[in-house]
């Protein structure tokens, strides 16, 4: 995962280079066979396109990346301690260095021949290293009308699975747990006691049932 998305990452800014440079790579060029001043206009701006198209594509290939590299490192974290995954970090490390050192190499080749048949390799607004910066993808994206404020984002940002915890559940479940103590701690035969923890519960799924309930420093009770 970690090679792939470097891989991408040298993609992207051979398919950047491109187009501030104003190269055209091999693999958008479109031949046609007229050439007058609007058939070139057209094809230049067709070509433009299908590498910006190219970018779209990688960067969305990138988020996908993101969000899987990140499952996996949650994933690690909640599995390995902290020097396994250290150890296991390392590892990914060299080994993507090793791997991507080759295609490092045919990107930065690539280029430079580009830039000689542009005769632009002398120019100064040029980079000659390849930027491999990664990036995670947004945890929230708003694709709506609406502003949030920061204390709303920071909650969305949570993620899906994340609730608020609800008062009410709450309170109830604090119910069933004191009334088992209390049926524990006497001496009522175990008959009764189920008899009771039946009761308890209908009394506490019929305060569930309310639309109005509320539970205001405990003082709803169970008759």
């Amino acid at each position: 995962m970690k090679v792939k998305m470097k891989n991408l990452m040298k993609d992207i800014w051979f398919n950047n280079e491109c187009l501030r440079n104003n190269i055209t790579p091999t693999y958008a060029k479109v031949k046609i066979k007229n050439k007058s001043k609007i058939a070139l206009k057209v094809k230049q701006q067709s070509e433009i396109l299908w590498i910006k198209y190219s970018l779209q594509d990688q960067h969305g290939k990138v988020d996908r990346l993101n969000k899987d590299s990140y499952k996996l490192h949650l994933e690690l974290a909640n599995t390995c301690n902290t020097e396994q995954f250290d150890g296991l970090y390392n590892i990914i490390i060299d080994n993507t260095e090793e791997m991507t050192s080759k295609k490092t190499k045919t990107i930065i080749k690539k280029m430079n021949q580009l830039r000689n048949k542009y005769n632009i390799l002398n120019q100064n607004n040029h980079s000659t290293e390849c930027n491999e910066e990664i990036r995670f993808a947004d945890k929230l994206k708003n694709l709506s009308n609406v502003s949030f404020t920061v204390e709303e984002e920071t909650l969305l940002r949570k993620g899906l699975k994340f609730t608020v915890e609800d008062k009410k559940d709450k309170y109830l479940e604090n119910i069933l747990v004191d009334s088992e103590v209390i049926l524990e701690s006497t001496v009522m035969d175990q008959e009764e006691k189920n008899n009771m923890r039946s009761m308890i519960s209908v009394k506490v799924e019929d305060i569930k049932n309310k639309k109005n309930f509320k539970c205001k420093n405990n003082t709803t009770t169970i008759k």
